[in-house]
């Protein structure tokens, strides 16, 4: 069953087989599921309203084993930010080492062609064993994001002078997929740091969430064995001295990629 996304409903654009609806527990095993510590009562409560209305959201990723690098996506500037976090400090990364894993770190244009085009297509080039989006925000903390969403409604042009109206990411994709990095873990390492952090449950219908979903469908559909998430991180101080908008230094930042990126491959 499909619908255009144009009534602002959701439904599920692909369904797994019998044998995946059994390894997934859904719908058979939902008590599996509200076992899982990563589900809070309101995220059941959400799979259970989109199993209801013939909806479906990702749970798990399957996927196979074997890849030995680290993937990074840094959007550049866009906008009034002629500088992007993002894109600096995933440039920085490229061609670091660590515990083993090179990292490979790019900064791409806030574009929705790119994302669609050019996203899939480098994840399956590389087969990353981490691979993490990276965006601006305007947050006071860390956002580490929880669920990405097939929907572009923008709210501005893209550098392309695209403008997303109620579309779907993927026309082939679920209504949303949670991350499969441990949040939680990485908050609670993230704090113990010192870095003020949060798990942010929405990462907007911008070009942010386009690529953490990108991030996640490709990472499903071509069942490559990665981990895949998105991080919102605050603009560097020097972009916001006249304004009365949180910052973070590109020291603390760049930690605090550093410390997901550990999260991640210790487990």
């Amino acid at each position: 069953m499909t619908s255009s996304l144009k009534t602002g409903k959701f439904f599920y654009l692909s369904k797994p087989n019998n044998k995946e609806y059994s390894e997934w527990g859904i719908p058979g095993n939902l008590t599996e599921l509200m076992d899982d510590e990563r589900v809070t009562v309101p995220t059941f409560l959400f799979l259970i309203a989109n199993l209801i209305f013939g909806k479906f959201i990702h749970y798990k990723i399957k996927t196979e084993e074997g890849n030995m690098m680290i993937l990074l996506f840094g959007f550049g500037p866009f906008g009034k930010w002629k500088k992007n976090p993002a894109g600096v400090i995933a440039k920085e990364f490229d061609g670091e080492e660590y515990l083993g894993e090179k990292i490979k770190g790019l900064e791409i244009p806030v574009s929705a062609r790119y994302i669609r085009n050019e996203i899939p297509k480098l994840i399956k080039e590389n087969k990353p064993k981490i691979v993490l989006g990276i965006g601006l925000a305007t947050v006071p903390v860390v956002y580490v994001e929880r669920v990405a969403i097939n929907l572009m409604d923008f709210s501005k042009p893209d550098v392309d002078g695209y403008k997303a109206e109620d579309e779907p990411i993927f026309e082939d994709g679920p209504t949303a997929y949670f991350t499969n990095l441990d949040v939680k873990k990485v908050i609670k390492n993230l704090r113990k740091s010192g870095i003020p952090s949060t798990i942010s449950y929405s990462a907007g219908t911008y070009l942010c969430n386009a690529l953490f979903y990108a991030i996640m469908h490709t990472i499903n559909k071509e069942k490559i064995n990665s981990i895949g998430g998105f991080i919102h991180i605050p603009p560097f101080p020097e972009m916001v001295v006249d304004k009365n908008i949180a910052s973070m230094s590109k020291e603390l930042s760049r930690k605090a990629i550093h410390i997901i990126i550990e999260t991640a491959i210790k487990g």
